[in-house]
């Protein structure tokens, strides 16, 4: 098991390149691989998110470059452009009658250029780059297992706390059977019309159904044997969040159902871990 919350980041040197990579990652529905890359390194894009894609399977994933040349290149003015620029300058001094400055000219990025070739360190940046994925690989990991504990330690509350509320449905039941008995002796009593005595029964049935419980815990036993097997399993976000939701409508319901002072702090507990849960398996991949 593997979070999708995570991060890492470092700096190298290549001869005489200096940088940072730093990775993040958010929880989301899907993967989503952002790389954020100097201009001149465009052309590694690709195989950054290829390398990204080998190894992170689900969240938001961000990959942010900076990267440091200015000692290993030699800036060139394109002299061609640079005097059309002028021109261009100058024309709309003489419309305007405002002045220029020679630094506002060589603020287009496209008059200096350089002689970086991206090939030459290729091969190390992506080695450096696969040195923090490891890490960021590993920081999430880690967390993946402190969730897994969490997430078992919770499934076995949650169950020690079904079995009380199981132990005290019985007594409930039955208590909830001799009030039933009761009003339906006294509803026989009246002498009631036939359409009135069928609605009487109808509801008294209703409300026996209505009491009883046994299904919930039984699903809500299942959902949890299904949950700790696919915590064994990779990539287990998807189905733990749906399993959850199951858990969370078994719960809800047997609540509604079981109207017992008794049994309200063990449901309470249940809805309480369950919730626990749900807002872990979030971030899960």
């Amino acid at each position: 098991m593997k979070s999708m919350t995570g991060f890492a980041a470092g700096n190298f040197e290549i001869g005489e390149i200096r940088g940072s990579i730093s990775l993040k990652s958010v929880n989301s529905r899907n993967l989503d691989i952002i790389v954020k890359l100097p201009a001149f390194m465009a052309s590694l894009e690709a195989k950054l998110v290829q390398l990204a894609k080998s190894r992170i399977n689900r969240g938001r994933f961000v990959a942010t470059i900076d990267i440091d040349v200015s000692n290993s290149i030699s800036l060139q003015l394109n002299k061609a452009l640079f005097s059309q620029y002028l021109e261009i300058y100058e024309q709309a001094k003489k419309m305007s009658g405002l002045p220029y400055s020679l630094n506002a000219v060589l603020q287009n990025s496209e008059l200096i250029g350089s002689q970086f070739d991206i090939d030459n360190v290729e091969p190390l940046f992506l080695q450096e780059f696969g040195k923090v994925l490891d890490e960021f690989v590993a920081s999430v990991s880690a967390e993946g297992e402190s969730m897994c504990s969490f997430l078992k330690e919770a499934m076995q509350k949650i169950e020690e706390a079904l079995e009380k509320v199981q132990s005290l449905f019985p007594i409930y039941r039955e208590k909830r059977y001799l009030r039933l008995k009761e009003n339906l002796q006294n509803t026989l009593e009246r002498n009631l019309e036939p359409d009135e005595l069928a609605k009487s029964l109808s509801e008294v049935a209703f409300l026996m159904e209505r009491s009883d419980v046994t299904e919930e815990i039984e699903r809500l036993k299942h959902h949890i044997t299904t949950f700790r097997e696919n915590l064994k399993l990779e990539n287990c976000g998807k189905t733990l969040n749906f399993v959850v939701q199951e858990m969370q409508r078994e719960a809800n319901t047997m609540g509604s159902k079981f109207a017992s002072e008794e049994a309200f702090p063990h449901i309470l507990l249940i809805k309480e871990e369950i919730e626990k849960c749900r807002e872990m398996v979030a971030n899960v991949e």
